[in-house]
């Protein structure tokens, strides 16, 4: 019999995803017992072992081949959670539910244009001067979910129920779920998040987390519109659009001249500096919201 080939792949790599899952080596070592091996750079795996590794873990297996674990950051500004924003890690539940709904935005959006649909004079109506009492009314007149129409909801689930209809008259895509993809085993926490929004004229979108009380469902698909009336997404995306063209023109200088040990150096200090540049300006958003 011939050897068996092995996969050149970095211990730090395996753990990085293994931890990333949530798992400890003791979890996986019944379905994987090298693992240890793996991850000390004294074994390497079979690419059927590599694969169903990723399964497991929920990593996309191209992420198995760098040279060292990524850094995974929330692609979006508006995102309400029970902890501090600096505090974030995601998990691949998180960021696997956040690229859905951006798929799923996208459609809508091709969608609304197809059908001649108008922008949503909403997005972006409010403005940083006006008070927070003239939002709220503004919501409530936009959203027909006044104080006379909850007194008709016998219960939360009903009072939600309606909220989410009459958001959806209003032209935003709200998606509720409280796992991945319809896949039971992969539930989502509403202690690492409770919601998020993506701003967008046409096809604004909301998630809320289902796993999380109905009462504060509700919280959270209010919390939500306010982001998307003060349309903190496009401010978020505005303030880096000339950070982002630039990041594009590099990465594709990078291709063909490759970095200098100075690039590098820079790179990691960009990276460190985004906590204070950025992070600080998410959080101003959630205190307006």
């Amino acid at each position: 019999m011939g050897s068996v080939m092995r996969v050149d792949v970095r211990g730090e790599v395996l753990r990085w995803a293994r931890e990333r899952a949530g798992f400890t080596s003791q979890v996986l070592h019944r379905r994987f017992p090298k693992i240890d091996d793996w991850e000390q750079d004294s074994g390497k795996p079979t690419l059927k072992q590599l694969e169903n590794f990723a399964k497991a873990t929920m990593t996309p297996i191209g992420f198995l081949f760098l040279s060292e674990p990524p850094v995974e950051r929330i692609p979006l500004p508006d995102f309400r959670t029970r902890r501090k924003i600096r505090d974030i890690k995601p998990s691949p539940n998180l960021l696997d539910t956040i690229y859905l709904c951006q798929q799923r935005q996208e459609w809508y959006r091709e969608f609304a244009r197809s059908e001649g649909e108008l922008t949503r004079k909403y997005v972006g109506s409010a403005r940083l001067t006006d008070s927070i009492d003239k939002i709220a009314e503004e919501m409530r007149h936009e959203l027909r979910f006044d104080l006379d129409a909850r007194r008709e909801c016998p219960t939360w689930t009903e009072a939600l129920r309606m909220f989410i209809k009459q958001a959806d008259d209003l032209g935003i895509l709200v998606m509720a779920s409280g796992v991945v993809l319809s896949n039971n085993r992969r539930k989502l926490n509403p202690n690492e998040f409770r919601g998020f929004a993506i701003s967008d004229d046409l096809a604004p979108l909301i998630f809320v987390n289902a796993a999380d009380t109905k009462a504060a469902q509700m919280f959270t698909l209010a919390h939500e519109i306010a982001h998307i009336v003060k349309h903190h997404g496009l401010q978020e995306i505005s303030q880096r659009a000339v950070n982002i063209a630039a990041d594009k023109a590099f990465g594709e200088l990078d291709e063909d001249v490759g970095k200098t040990q100075a690039e590098i150096d820079l790179e990691g200090m960009i990276d460190s500096s985004y906590d204070k540049i950025i992070h600080p300006r998410l959080i101003s958003y959630e205190f307006e919201a």
